[in-house]
């Protein structure tokens, strides 16, 4: 078996979407530097997992951070009256 056909759904031809993504991939997705994501996960802002001494980060956490992170930009953009957002959530 190709390493092509392990990532490949038999049923509907499609590629199999990774479940987490390791640092240098999770960085790039997110559009930041590694050393950002870094930065990021030792504050806490981004959850990660550890496998086998491995660090990993789940594509759902990644992409409900960004929605999280979206929704306070719009809203501070929607209403320039409404507060800051706080520390907690700057990076």
């Amino acid at each position: 078996m190709s390493s092509k056909g392990f990532f490949r759904d038999d049923v509907t031809g499609q590629g199999m979407q990774p479940l987490s993504l390791r640092p240098r991939e999770a960085a790039q997705a997110l559009g930041i530097s590694v050393s950002t994501l870094e930065r990021l996960t030792r504050s806490g802002d981004i959850p990660s997992v550890e496998v086998n001494h491995m660090v990993l980060y789940t594509v759902a956490t990644l992409k409900a951070w960004l929605d999280a992170k979206q929704a306070s930009t719009t809203k501070a953009i929607s209403d320039p009256r409404a507060p800051p957002p706080s520390n907690q959530d700057a990076s």
